[in-house]
């Protein structure tokens, strides 16, 4: 409630000795002039609009009064008025509102407090109930995620076999020109944190390895198709890769004789090592 009126009121300055306990008084009437609607009259935080002049609060010779009633009306304490009758003085009584639960019946009050503590006891039983099914959710998720990221990685190496299967068919893949003679080649593929080829070329001699080191971009042309043709599989496009090729079978001691590498699909790398 903001004030910025002024009036002039004939008002009777009296201090209210102790709350709770009768006051009696005599006052002679002392001119003042009092200020209304010069500030904000707020009651536990909240501002009080108040439209009749007989409940505004007020400025007098720099003190702030507020009348009886108005705290009386806010609820803020108990007032009672009795006027002067039998030759005795008028009284006015004022008291601070008493708590809701003060003078309340002790088997009540007992109920109550029973009541608010098994409350609190099953809140306690919810929140731990809560918290027992929030770990057990979490252990289920994270049991889940291990599953399916097991049964991805499971997927993936059973597609990389497939695939070396479709390769060992593959005309174009499963054989090199060395020296002007033809010659078989198979593949073996492994996934794990790379995808592995292993590549046998079944019958060189020594004479056809003297060739081979001296001109070998038929072998690296096939191992640069083997590279792209993986790269076509969506699961396997942004794996690095890692090829061996071997002279002899799969089955045998066989010696390397070319080592080629991809890394983020910037194009194939290496050659023969022999």
């Amino acid at each position: 409630m903001k004030f910025n009126n002024f009036k002039k009121a004939a008002i009777s300055a009296f201090a209210v000795v102790a709350i709770g306990a009768g006051c009696v008084f005599a006052a002679t009437p002392v001119a003042q002039q009092a200020y209304y609607d010069t500030f904000t009259f707020k009651v536990n935080g909240n501002a009080q609009f108040i439209s009749d002049n007989t409940k505004k609060p007020f400025i007098a010779n720099s003190r702030v009064y507020v009348p009886i009633s108005t705290l009386s009306d806010l609820g803020i304490s108990n007032v009672e008025w009795i006027p002067a009758a039998n030759g005795m003085p008028a009284t006015l009584n004022v008291s601070p509102v008493k708590s809701q639960t003060a003078g309340m019946d002790p088997a009540k009050e007992a109920y109550y407090e029973a009541k608010i503590k098994q409350l609190a006891d099953d809140l306690a039983k919810k929140e731990a109930e809560v918290k027992t099914l929030t770990d057990e959710n979490k252990k289920l998720k994270d049991e889940t995620a291990k599953s399916k990221t097991s049964s991805t990685s499971d997927d993936l190496k059973r597609a990389a076999r497939d695939l070396a299967d479709d390769f060992n068919r593959d005309r174009y893949l499963n054989r090199v020109d060395i020296g002007g003679r033809s010659f078989d080649i198979s593949y073996n593929f492994y996934y794990g944190r790379s995808f592995e080829v292993e590549a046998y070329i079944k019958g060189l001699t020594s004479d056809d390895l003297t060739r081979l080191k001296k001109d070998s971009r038929n072998l690296d042309r096939v191992m640069d198709d083997v590279v792209s043709q993986i790269n076509k599989d969506k699961n396997f496009k942004n794996v690095d890769k890692d090829i061996v090729v071997f002279d002899g079978t799969s089955n045998n001691n066989s010696k390397k004789v070319a080592d080629y590498y991809e890394r983020d699909g910037r194009g194939i790398r290496g050659g023969v090592t022999l």
